[in-house]
């Protein structure tokens, strides 16, 4: 398999070690893009420097680093999940669910791969669809909060809000 630069490798640690400092949580963007730089084909520091914006709320820039991810990898399958989220919060759900979808046909045992989806059937609107991919997550990874973030999200859409408490419930026990 591919053989990422030795540097690109540490600064890719630098950054996901800068990210456990509240203080120098910031400085992470800057070993990404250095990753980056010292081996472009190298298609983790895309992922990372993508989900730090994601969690920055710059979902425009998330998607290039995702879509770069996918020019070097184009079956990768956190890329894929992440920016076929990114297409459904954009309102853009068809295309988002051919993304998720493809990745799941890749590796079907990726977890985010199943709530995204469950999350995606919701908006359309299935809810048995949708809790069939959150319990399909659960079987995979019980342990796994987001699961129950999302399944949560769905139910306080939905005004079932006993079913929205368990599930948050369920999300701090796990944390």
């Amino acid at each position: 398999g591919y053989q990422p630069d030795k540097k690109a490798i540490r600064f890719l640690y630098m950054g996901h070690n800068s990210l456990k400092s509240k203080r120098m949580a910031d400085a992470a963007e800057n070993w990404y893009k250095q990753a980056i730089e010292a081996d472009p084909k190298f298609v983790a520091p895309h992922i990372s420097l993508g989900n730090f914006y994601v969690k920055r709320d710059k979902p425009a820039l998330a998607k290039e680093q995702y879509q770069q991810a996918l020019a070097e990898e184009a079956d990768n399958v956190i890329a894929l999940c992440e920016l076929g989220m990114l297409m459904v919060n954009e309102g853009k759900l068809d295309e988002g669910k051919a993304l998720i979808n493809k990745a799941l046909k890749i590796e079907e045992a990726y977890t985010p791969c199943h709530y995204y989806l469950g999350f995606l059937y919701a908006k359309e609107g299935k809810l048995q669809d949708s809790l069939s991919m959150f319990d399909n997550a659960a079987k995979i990874n019980p342990m796994d909060y987001k699961i129950y973030a999302y399944k949560a999200r769905v139910f306080e859409g939905r005004g079932q809000l006993r079913e929205a408490a368990e599930s948050y419930r369920k999300v701090f026990e796990l944390i």
